[in-house]
This record gives C-alpha cells, sequence and structure tokens, in this order.
C-alpha cells in the first residue's frame, strides 16, 4: 500500500509554506536595503512587490493543501491547482540556470529542491 494522496498534498504543501517563509526572509538574507539601494524607486519597489505577492500565493497554496487535503485529493480543481503548481516548479528549476548559472554550490543545490517540489506536486495530482 502506497502513501495516501491526501499525505503527498499535506507535503506539497509544507513544502509551499515553507517557501513562503524563505521568500519572506529575502529583504534580510539577501541585504536588499544594501543591495538594492544602487536600483531607482520603481524597479526596486517592483522587486519587492513581486516578492511580497509570490510570498502570498506560496502562503495560500500551502494553507489550501495542508488544511483542504482531502478536498485538494478528492476534486478535479484542486488536482488542477495540484498540477498547475508542479508546472511553477518545473518552470523555476529551468530558469535556474539561465538566470542564476549553476557555478556556485547553492545555485546547485537548488536543482533538486525544486525537483521535489516537481514530484511533491505532480503525485497527488493522479491519484
Amino acid at each position: 500500500m502506497g502513501v495516501p494522496v491526501q499525505a503527498w498534498v499535506v507535503a506539497a504543501g509544507l513544502y509551499d509554506l515553507a517557501f513562503a517563509s524563505f521568500h519572506a526572509l529575502f529583504p534580510v538574507i539577501f541585504r536588499w536595503s544594501e543591495s538594492l539601494a544602487r536600483l531607482d524607486a520603481v524597479n526596486r519597489g517592483i522587486l519587492h512587490t513581486l516578492n511580497i505577492m509570490l510570498s502570498l500565493v506560496f502562503l495560500a497554496a500551502g494553507l489550501a493543501f495542508t488544511l483542504l487535503a482531502d478536498l485538494v485529493a478528492a476534486d478535479r480543481l484542486g488536482r488542477g491547482l495540484l498540477l498547475a503548481s508542479a508546472g511553477f516548479w518545473l518552470v523555476r528549476g529551468a530558469l535556474q540556470g539561465p538566470m542564476f548559472g549553476l557555478t556556485h554550490p547553492w545555485s546547485k543545490a537548488l536543482l533538486p529542491i525544486f525537483a521535489l517540489g516537481v514530484i511533491l506536486h505532480a503525485v497527488p495530482a493522479w491519484p
């Protein structure tokens, strides 16, 4: 007997919640007050806004997948959202090399982490 679909959905949700937390910390981790000071106000605002909105998307998906795992697993819409999330992580992984290069150890380490995101979201989409 395999892992119940709901457990996969919850795991995907926890993954998304972890990324919501990670993105919420970006301004501190990457010292944005210093590193983004060279940008004009509009581009700095765009970057902050996109990061906040992405954090909210991860938070919403994470909460839905963890708190409503039974509904997500049993519903075509829920499985469609899981599939869309799997596609998100697939594209994010594909962009790692072209956007950030693969010379830094952290850049290389993120590839399997993004692959895990694809797996955690795609597996429960096909119960």
